[in-house]
C-alpha cells in the first residue's frame, strides 16, 4: 500500500509525527490499563501517570517546532498538528454518533452527544468531570478518551501562542524560566486540588495537567542529537506506526459499547475481536479518510486551518442538533422513556437541602414540614439522601417534622484521622451538628456515609483504613451524642448495594435492542465484601454506644448473594450506587422497624 507524499517541511514533519504515534502508544497503553482494571481509585494511577508522560512529549515536541532553525510559523505549526491528528478525530466522533443513533436508547445518545459537543469544542473534561472521576464516566462513555485530546489542545494552543509572543519580543532566552514557573505552578494546583478531594479535577482540567507538559518544555533544551525523533521515511514501518493513532481512537468506544450492552467485562476472546476491528477500523480511517485528506490539503497552512475551523464547527452542530432533539425518542418505546426520566427524579429535600462542593453550611431551615424544630435530622451525604423517601414516609405517619442536612461526597464524619474526609466537609459536617444543638434538639438522628465507596477512593492499606474509620465513627457518635443528649436515639445508616453497571441504563439498553434483562434486574453486588467489613464496623460503634442502632439497606433489597434493582413500578436505581426515589421509598418498612426501635420512649 503505497503512502501518499507528505508537503510539510521536514523539522515540522518529523517532530510532530515522532510526538503524535509515541503518545498515542502511551494512550493504548492507558486504555489497555483501563480495559482490564476497571476500578477506582482516589490516587494517581497508570491512568494518570501515562497521560502525563503524553503531555511532556507533547510539550517536548512542541517546544523544539516553534524553536527549531527557520522556526516555523505559528500557523504552519498549527496546520502540521491539525494535518496530523484532526481527521481520525472526527472520524471516530462521527462514526460513534452514528452507532449510537441505531443501538442507544435515547438518554444515551444524549450524553454520548453532549461529550461529542463538548469534545469538538475542545473542553470535554468540563462535561466528564461531572460526573466524578474517570472511573465513574468509563462504564457509559464512548468518547471517554478524548478528554485527553481536549487537555493537550489548551495546553498546546497556550504554549504556542506563549513562545510566539517570546519569539516576537526576541526573550527566548527566557522559554526555560517562563516553562520552569508555569510547571511549578501547575504542579502546586494538582497537589493542592488532591489534597482537597478534588480528583475529578485534578484529573480533569489542563491547568492541573500542565506541568509535564512544560516538563517536555524544558527537556527540550537538550541538545537534539542525544534524542532521536525521527520515524523511518517510508516503506511498511511508517505505515505500521501512523496507524497508532487512528487505531488509539478507535480501540476505547469498540471495546466499551459491548461491555455497556452486555453489562459485564468482556471475555478475553472478545477482548482479541475488540482489538482486531480496532485495527481494520483504523486501516480504513488510514486509507480512505487521513491520507485523501492530507494529500488534498497539501503544504497550504491557512487552507488546513480554514478546513479545521468548519470541521469543529459541523463537529458541534451535529451534536447539538441530537441533543436539541433529546436522542430522537421516536426511536423507542414510551415506556423506556418513562423510565429514563423516573431516574432523573431527585428526593423530595434534595433540591432545597442537599449541597454541593464549595458550600460549608446546611440550611438550617430545611425542614418538613416547615413551622417549627425538626424532631428527626437525617445528616450525611448524596447516599443519604437517597434514603429520605422513606424516612418521610415514617416522619409523616408519625406527625413529626424532618430535616435534612447533606452534601455531595462527605461522609457523617466530625474526625478523620486517615483523611477520609476532606477539610470542606468536616467544616460542613460540624456545622450541621452544631444546629442540632440550637434550639430544642432533634429526638433522633440519621447519618450515614457511604462507606464503601469512601473506603475504595483511598489507596492506603485497607485494614488500617478500617480501624481509622471505626475510631472516627466512633468519635463522632460520642460528639454528636454530647450535642442532643442522652434521650436521643441514633441510627447509623449502613452500606447500600452497589453494581458494576448502572442498572436502569442496563435495562433501558437490552430492552431497547430487544434483549434479556434479567441480568440487570436482579445482580450480585459489586461492593459486598467491603460492605461485610463495613457491617461489622458499624456493629462494633453501635455496640459500644447506648441508644445507637444500625439500619442496613441490604435487608430492603437483597436476598442471600443477589439484589434486586427495580419493581414492576419502575428503576430503584438511578446509577450504579445512587437510588430513585421508588428505589428509597422500597427500604419504608425495613427502616420502620430500625426507626421505631430507635425512637425515644417518652
Amino acid at each position: 500500500m503505497a503512502d501518499v507524499p507528505d508537503n510539510d517541511t521536514g523539522a515540522v514533519r518529523q517532530f510532530w509525527r515522532a510526538a503524535l504515534v509515541i503518545a498515542a502508544a502511551l494512550l493504548a497503553m492507558t486504555l489497555a490499563e483501563r480495559l482490564a482494571f476497571m476500578r477506582a481509585s482516589a490516587e494517581p494511577s497508570l491512568f494518570d501517570l501515562i497521560f502525563d508522560a503524553a503531555f511532556l512529549i507533547a510539550g517536548l515536541a512542541t517546544t523544539r517546532l516553534m524553536l527549531a532553525p527557520g522556526r516555523p510559523g505559528l500557523v504552519e505549526v498549527w496546520a502540521t498538528a491539525l494535518r496530523r491528528a484532526l481527521p481520525a478525530l472526527v472520524a471516530v466522533v462521527i462514526g460513534v454518533l452514528a452507532v449510537s443513533a441505531v443501538v442507544l436508547p435515547p438518554a444515551d445518545l444524549t450524553l454520548q452527544a453532549w461529550t461529542a459537543l463538548w469534545t469538538a469544542l475542545g473542553a470535554s473534561g468540563l462535561h466528564l468531570m461531572r460526573q466524578g472521576g474517570a472511573e465513574a464516566a468509563a462504564a457509559d462513555e464512548l468518547l471517554l478518551h478524548l478528554s485527553a485530546t481536549g487537555v493537550a489542545l489548551q495546553l498546546f494552543a497556550g504554549w504556542t501562542l506563549t513562545l510566539a509572543a517570546l519569539i516576537r519580543l526576541r526573550l527566548t532566552r527566557w522559554t526555560g524560566a517562563v516553562a520552569a514557573a508555569g510547571l511549578l505552578l501547575s504542579l502546586g494546583l494538582e497537589v493542592w486540588m488532591r489534597g482537597q478531594g478534588m480528583h475529578p479535577q485534578a484529573f480533569y482540567l489542563a491547568p492541573a495537567n500542565g506541568w509535564p507538559f512544560l516538563l517536555g518544555a524544558l527537556l527540550a533544551g537538550l541538545p537534539p542529537e542525544r534524542v532521536n525523533w525521527t520515524l523511518p521515511s517510508g516503506g511498511r514501518p511508517r505505515q505500521v506506526v501512523e496507524l497508532v493513532w487512528p487505531f488509539v481512537l478507535w480501540l476505547w468506544p469498540i471495546a466499551t459499547l459491548p461491555r455497556m450492552i452486555l453489562a459485564r467485562p468482556l471475555t478475553l476472546a472478545e477482548l482479541a475481536a475488540v482489538l482486531a476491528v480496532a485495527l481494520l477500523f483504523a486501516l480504513a480511517t488510514r486509507r480512505w479518510i487521513e491520507r485523501p485528506v492530507r494529500q488534498r490539503l497539501g503544504h497550504r497552512p491557512r487552507t488546513v486551518l480554514a478546513a479545521g475551523a468548519a470541521c469543529a464547527l459541523a463537529l458541534a452542530l451535529i451534536p447539538a442538533g441530537i441533543v436539541a432533539g433529546h436522542g430522537l425518542p421516536g426511536r423507542a418505546h414510551a415506556r423506556l422513556l418513562a423510565e429514563a426520566a423516573s431516574i432523573q427524579r431527585h428526593p423530595p429535600l434534595q433540591a432545597a437541602c442537599h449541597v454541593d462542593a464549595g458550600e460549608t453550611r446546611p440550611n438550617p431551615d430545611c425542614t418538613m414540614p416547615a413551622g417549627g424544630p425538626a424532631e428527626v435530622v437525617v445528616w450525611g451525604n448524596s447516599h443519604t439522601s437517597h434514603l429520605t423517601p422513606a424516612i418521610l414516609d415514617w416522619t409523616t405517619r408519625r406527625g413529626l417534622r424532618m430535616r435534612q442536612a447533606t452534601k455531595s461526597g462527605c461522609p457523617a464524619l466530625l474526625v478523620s484521622g486517615g483523611g477520609l474526609a476532606s477539610a470542606e466537609c468536616l467544616a460542613f459536617n460540624r456545622a450541621a451538628v452544631a444546629g442540632m444543638g440550637e434550639g430544642t434538639p432533634p429526638r433522633l438522628v440519621i447519618l450515614g456515609g457511604a462507606w464503601t465507596v469512601v473506603m475504595a477512593r483511598s489507596s492506603a492499606d485497607d485494614r488500617q483504613e478500617v480501624e481509622g474509620l471505626e475510631r472516627d465513627l466512633a468519635a463522632t457518635v460520642q460528639r454528636v451524642r454530647a450535642v442532643v443528649g442522652p434521650g436521643a436515639g441514633i441510627v447509623l445508616v449502613g452500606t447500600t448495594p452497589d453494581f458494576d453497571f448502572a442498572p436502569a441504563a442496563c435495562h433501558s439498553r437490552r430492552r431497547f435492542l430487544g434483549l434479556d434483562t434479567r441480568r440487570c434486574d436482579i445482580a450480585p453486588p459489586a461492593n459486598a465484601a467491603m460492605a461485610a467489613v463495613m457491617d461489622g464496623v458499624l456493629a462494633r460503634v453501635a455496640a459500644g454506644q447506648a441508644g445507637v442502632r444500625v439500619f442496613d439497606p441490604a435487608i430492603a433489597l437483597c436476598e442471600p448473594g443477589l439484589c434486586r434493582t427495580r419493581a414492576v413500578g419502575g428503576p430503584w436505581y438511578a446509577d450504579r450506587h445512587h437510588l430513585t426515589p421508588a428505589g428509597g421509598l422500597a427500604q419504608s418498612q425495613a427502616l420502620a422497624a430500625v426507626l421505631d426501635a430507635a425512637w425515644p420512649a417518652p
